[in-house]
């Protein structure tokens, strides 16, 4: 993998305003289950400018001397997770096709953050490609697809967690594992809800751009 794990708190300067901008957005389920929940449309059709505010603040973190130089794609959407998927982990996986993901967090839900995970012996994962996109498509969960879940996700070795601290991002390698932690508080009423993209590719002068700075920096109030 290329790319730093990195956590920073307070990511946006008025992260009310954006949670506010989510509000009036409609939501679509994804019919062949490819992630829980509901997605916006991508933000670069609601918002350009939003949308590279959004990465160039992304980009400044990895590449703080030449992030204004480069050009870049990128899918992002606001996502909300509801229903009763309360203590319910998320299912283990890449974002095959990206470089980076990222992830801020835009509700209260302290416990629904995002699990960092490595395999622990050779394990296929495409090969329960079926499996997830049916768990997806859920509200909630039988005990049975509860066990599926959990025998999925015991073929690996969680190395970090991350709180879904309000107004945190996250951003990783999208070869990294990991899985949301959980979906919902049982005591907090609000959907989870995320702001995501997708970083597929970083150029500057015509050249892919590789290797950003070589340490993880974390950033805790």
């Amino acid at each position: 993998m290329i790319y730093p794990t990195i956590i920073m708190d307070d990511f946006f300067t008025e992260p009310e305003k954006i949670k506010n901008f989510s509000s009036k957005l409609k939501y679509f389920k994804d019919k062949d289950g490819k992630w829980p929940g509901k997605r916006s449309v991508p933000v670069h059709e609601i918002d350009y400018n939003f949308f590279n505010y959004f990465h160039l603040k992304i980009l400044s973190i990895l590449y703080p001397n030449d992030y204004r130089k480069i050009s870049y794609t990128a899918n992002a959407c606001f996502q909300k997770i509801s229903g009763n998927r309360h203590q319910n982990p998320g299912w283990v996986h890449e974002d095959i096709g990206s470089e980076i993901t990222a992830i801020v967090y835009l509700s209260h839900h302290k416990n629904c953050g995002t699990s960092l995970w490595k395999k622990k012996n050779f394990f296929d994962s495409d090969s329960t490609a079926f499996e997830k996109h049916s768990f997806n498509k859920k509200e909630s969960y039988n005990e049975e697809e509860k066990n599926l879940v959990n025998k999925h996700n015991s073929n690996f070795q969680k190395i970090l967690n991350v709180d879904s601290i309000y107004n945190r991002i996250v951003l990783f390698d999208s070869n990294q594992h990991h899985s949301a932690e959980n979906f919902l508080d049982q005591d907090i009423k609000e959907d989870r809800l995320t702001l995501i993209t997708f970083i597929n590719k970083i150029v500057l002068n015509n050249e892919t751009m590789h290797y950003p700075i070589t340490e993880c920096r974390r950033m805790d109030k």
